[in-house]
């Protein structure tokens, strides 16, 4: 391994909460998962739940200071 790829391994790891590293390492060989995703994909879908939930909180506010979603 280079020094990036050992230190994603540590990083990994460190956040998986594994006892020790050969386990760590067993186990994602034979029941770990890849997850490939498009990162600007990703990146606008959350953008997008940021947006529902403005508009969500916007919601929330008109309710909470005049009892009713619609003027009339």
């Amino acid at each position: 391994m280079n020094d990036e790829e050992q230190a994603t391994l540590e990083q990994k790891f460190r956040l998986s909460g594994s006892q020790s590293k050969s386990r760590f390492i067993r186990l994602m060989i034979l029941e770990g998962i890849i997850v490939r995703f498009d990162e600007e994909k990703f990146n606008k879908m959350v953008r997008d739940f940021a947006k529902a939930g403005s508009n969500i909180n916007q919601i929330a506010v008109r309710v909470n200071s005049t009892g009713s979603i619609y003027a009339d």
